[in-house]
């Protein structure tokens, strides 16, 4: 949280400047991606301090008693809502590695979007913990190794094999690419890559190629005309429930005895949300309903029990969103229902 603060240093420049001379800072190598793990290697090396790769502390500490992975279905995305299928997508994948044989993906919305899939492992996101490595194919038969939990793909099985998918087991991916042909090109992307899976690559004789930028994330960002209409739409159902729920507030908070604190009424959009449509899956993050003072609280979030009463003496802030089949919501509106004091 220090590094919103003005002046406060980067992790890198904060290290350096707190290190010794011959010191060695243990790294997880799992958690670093290789540009951040390269340059706070570079930074450290100024003052001969090494970065060692070591085991995760955390989760030494933690063993048994730490959460197991979700283990959530994933459902298909229908062409209908995606506007285009996913062999399509391989197509114009493949166009993005022409000096490659191979893309390893680690980031969960572009493995989730290339293939039409969505999940429920991390709240608000429809994402599934996954890797994925793309294979570019002469004969255009582009195909994926997806390393996940192959549970929570029984409701997708007729259609994994259609994309065609080849699925292991979630921890196999090193094992994996031990297994891969040597001289291998595989592109990845140094910004999202962590460090483990690059030096496996390497370890496995494989010709790391690094992109300059997301390569998947550039395709994502050109709407074809189905999601750019699924875009309109989202918003204007989302508004729609963000209007009810405005109209109710404002008739409630008239009268003195009202009850409604800040959470109840992130309650009360979300029920707008629900009931407006089918098309509703979940918010897109948590909601900011805050009156007064605390509409200034970076990242507000009320709770049931603590939240401040409501009002229409005061400004109201929300700031809310939902998850649609066919888009994605964020919406910030900040309201008086009654003549403002002077400024």
């Amino acid at each position: 949280m220090m590094k919103m603060e003005a002046g406060v240093k980067q992790f890198g420049a904060w290290l350096k400047d707190k290190m010794a001379k011959g010191n060695k800072v243990g790294v997880d190598e799992a958690q670093f991606e290789l540009n951040r793990f390269n340059k706070t290697k570079d930074l450290l090396s100024e003052v001969e301090v090494e970065l060692v790769a070591g085991d995760n502390l955390v989760d030494l500490v933690w063993s048994a008693e730490r959460p197991s992975i979700p283990a959530e279905k994933v459902w298909h995305l229908e062409d209908k809502y995606s506007g285009q299928p996913t062999l399509s997508k391989y197509d114009d994948l493949a166009k993005e590695i022409p000096d490659s044989d191979a893309l390893l993906i680690t980031t969960l919305d572009d493995i989730a979007w290339l293939l039409n899939l969505r999940g429920n492992d991390i709240s608000y996101n429809p994402l599934f913990f996954s890797y994925l490595l793309f294979h570019k194919k002469a004969n255009g038969e582009h195909c994926v190794d997806l390393f996940i939990d192959a549970t929570k793909l029984e409701n997708v099985a007729d259609y994994i094999k259609s994309i065609r998918v080849n699925v292991h087991s979630y921890d196999s991916i090193k094992t994996f690419i031990a297994s891969v042909e040597k001289g291998t090109k595989v592109t990845v992307d140094p910004a999202n890559c962590n460090v483990m899976l690059n030096n496996a690559l390497k370890e496995a004789g494989l010709e790391v190629k690094c992109s300059g930028t997301n390569l998947v994330e550039h395709l994502k960002a050109r709407k074809n005309p189905i999601m750019q209409e699924g875009m309109k739409q989202a918003n204007i159902r989302d508004c729609a429930a963000i209007m009810k729920y405005m109209s109710w507030l404002e008739e409630q908070l008239k009268n003195p005895d009202h009850g409604i604190d800040e959470f109840d009424g992130s309650m009360k959009v979300l029920e707008y949300r629900k009931n407006g449509s089918d098309m509703f899956l979940q918010p897109s993050f948590c909601s900011i309903s805050s009156i007064g003072s605390n509409g200034a609280v970076i990242h507000y979030s009320p709770q049931k029990g603590t939240a401040k009463a409501m009002n229409n003496k005061e400004v109201y802030l929300l700031d809310s969103g939902g998850q649609y089949l066919d888009g994605t919501t964020d919406i910030t509106r900040t309201v008086h229902f009654t003549e403002a004091t002077d400024f």
